[in-house]
């Protein structure tokens, strides 16, 4: 992610933008996480992230906390390491405990 009013500076090369040493480890890291065998990118789909905002909609959640226990509730992970009091709504234990 670049910050705001910086660019990536032009090559004279066919008008590709070179990175910074950062930013193209940051490039590399991300595409072998994206491409590894030892990594699962769950998605949920729109109607399980949308049914935990119906069943939580007096607690104000975020739609990040709906799509986590969306997700959370497919796999059947039943315990959370979360401060958030959200997590306890949806049904979640929490840890460490308060």
């Amino acid at each position: 992610m670049m910050r705001k009013g910086v660019r990536p500076q032009r090559s004279r090369q066919r008008g590709r933008s070179s990175f910074s040493l950062p930013q193209s480890l940051g490039i590399l890291t991300s595409r072998r996480i994206l491409t590894s065998d030892n990594l699962e990118i769950l998605r949920p789909t729109l109607e399980e992230a949308l049914e935990q905002f119906r069943k939580l909609a007096n607690q104000k959640v975020s739609s990040t906390d709906c799509v986590s226990f969306a997700l959370m509730h497919r796999r059947r992970i039943e315990r959370a390491f979360a401060f958030d009091r959200h997590f306890a709504y949806a049904g979640l234990m929490l840890w460490p405990e308060n």
